[in-house]
């Protein structure tokens, strides 16, 4: 295990899926800091796109998901691979990449 960050940046944006990932106050703690099941929900919702289940997936925290942010989550998939980012702007606040069997998502 490394705590070294891996994931690349998102590609060219017109080549992507990009959609909003609204926020709930109650996504928030008293310290507002939003859990990790925020962050599986939205690669969990890039699961509901592909009749596989991967064989390894991960995700890399980048910044802190802020009370006010209106992250939007970004999708791309090719080669057996899917990725996930939740940005704020230009800024990445979470990456995921999704391994598939050969047969792909």
């Amino acid at each position: 295990m490394s705590a070294r960050l891996t994931h690349p940046v998102p590609p060219a944006a017109e080549t992507l899926d990009s959609r909003p990932w609204p926020l709930r106050a109650s996504d928030f703690d008293p310290a507002g800091h939003v859990g990790n099941t925020i962050h599986w929900a939205a690669v969990e919702d890039v699961l509901t796109q592909s009749a596989a289940l991967p064989v390894t997936a991960g995700l890399e925290y980048h910044r802190p998901v802020l009370p006010g942010q209106q992250p939007r989550l970004v999708t791309a998939s090719a080669g057996g691979l899917a990725w996930a980012w939740l940005l704020a702007d230009t800024q990445r606040l979470a990456s995921a990449r999704l391994a598939f069997p050969s047969s792909g998502p």
